[in-house]
């Protein structure tokens, strides 16, 4: 009887097994694939991968199609994306957004916030889109405080230099940043370290 009940036990759970796979991967188990650069749970240790964690689903599925068609710059991103159907890009943004959003623990040079601060304030197009100074993520538009600094900058110069689509309204603001200021405006959003600025759009 006892051996029956044991066999018992195992066909159960080798066919929930079996329909958990015929279900398909959850947005959570995709998420692992992300983990060796963004971090488990989407939050990177850095330094040039961006935490995913927190960012708008709009945000997250218009990143991933541009990988694939091309229309984002990426080293290796544009390969890896192509390994991903719609729906388990979608589940992936769904399980990212609905985690919190932790700004990254690094140095910044506190000489540089105050300018970059003055910076971001003084370009209020910049306001428009990036709320509360870049904390808060809706729609399409992410956090931009609090990611690592290398990232920042590679992103600021894939706009500047290397063709990836932006607004004419963010090209205007871009291209009339100096090497000084990207660099202060850098500092000022990594000095946001502090998880309770940050809020994004409800899950």
């Amino acid at each position: 009887m006892k051996r029956k009940l044991i066999q018992a036990a195992l066909f159960s759970g080798l066919l929930a097994a079996g329909t958990a796979q015929a279900a398909g991967p959850t947005g959570q188990a995709l998420s692992f694939t992300c983990a060796g650069c963004h971090g488990f749970n989407g939050v990177s240790a850095g330094p040039a991968s961006p935490s995913l964690a927190g960012l708008p689903k709009e945000f997250f599925i218009d990143a991933m199609v541009g990988y694939q068609d091309g229309t984002r710059p990426a080293t290796v991103m544009d390969r890896i994306a192509k390994g991903y159907s719609e729906e388990e890009i979608k589940l992936m943004a769904e399980f990212f957004a609905a985690q919190d959003y932790v700004p990254a623990k690094q140095d910044f040079d506190a000489a540089k916030v105050a300018q970059g601060q003055r910076i971001v304030e003084r370009r209020r197009s910049c306001g428009t889109c990036h709320e509360e100074s870049g904390t808060f993520g809706i729609e399409d538009l992410p956090q931009i405080a609090g990611q690592w600094t290398p990232y920042v900058l590679y992103s600021l110069e894939d706009f500047r230099e290397h063709g990836r689509p932006m607004s004419d309204d963010k090209a205007r603001q871009v291209e009339g940043l100096s090497a000084s200021d990207i660099e202060a405006v850098a500092a000022y959003l990594a000095s946001m370290q502090d998880p309770k600025q940050y809020k994004h759009e409800e899950y």
